[in-house]
């Protein structure tokens, strides 16, 4: 599948070329001699946790680590890093306040996959119920451990002085909000703030080819 991507936008004070795609999306690229073996790219798109209730705060900002290590289609991580084994792309989707984006890098020659591997995260997100029952029962090991440091009681009231009555300053969190760890909703969750690609912005600085301006399109 062929798409022509319009160039939007060439800066030559920072030296880059903007593009857009026919749904929306735009992408930046920068080339650079620095590494020849190397390309690292990011995105990003506004909305992240700050469209959720206080009641999902905790959730949504454990989506991406939930998401990320449950991995993509029918993949589980180690699954994945075998396939991978010898392939320099790395991808990984983040949600932050505000934002929702990728981060990663790759060699040139390893440029397909890492964006065959957004596409995925896009099309075919997985959300492991083992893994979150694991992570949900590491966070009250971790807990137990620290809940009677006495420098970790001190910033809990510390924010708690600074932000009085904030749900969303959590230093330590408690049994509901761990609870509300759900890999159902984790993955609602996701989808919602990763649906299509037309709102983000992306962003591949390194040794990137002409041809590679189509790739990325496609």
């Amino acid at each position: 599948l062929a798409v022509n991507p319009k160039m939007t936008k060439e800066n030559q004070v920072l030296d880059y070329k903007e593009y857009t795609c026919p749904n929306g999306a735009r992408f930046l690229v920068k080339k650079t001699d620095y590494k020849a073996d190397q390309i690292v790219l990011s995105s990003y798109s506004f909305g992240g946790i700050s469209l959720y209730n206080d009641e999902d705060y905790f959730l949504a900002s454990n989506v991406s680590d939930i998401i990320g290590a449950s991995c993509i289609a029918d993949l589980t991580a180690s699954q994945l890093s075998k396939k991978l084994k010898g392939n320099t792309a790395s991808v990984s989707p983040f949600i932050d306040d505000e934002r929702q984006g990728f981060m990663g890098s790759c060699a040139p020659k390893d440029l397909e996959t890492a964006l065959q591997l957004i596409n995925l995260y896009y099309t075919a997100p997985r959300s492991d119920k083992d893994f979150v029952a694991r992570y949900t029962e590491q966070l009250r090991t971790q807990i137990m451990l620290v809940a009677d440091n006495p420098q970790v009681a001190f910033m809990e009231k510390y924010y708690k002085a600074i932000y009085p009555g904030d749900k969303r300053t959590i230093v330590i969190p408690n049994e509901e909000q761990i609870n509300s760890l759900d890999a159902d909703r984790a993955l609602a969750i996701f989808r919602e703030r990763f649906h299509d690609a037309s709102n983000q912005v992306f962003c591949f600085v390194g040794n990137i080819s002409d041809e590679d301006i189509a790739l990325i399109a496609r």
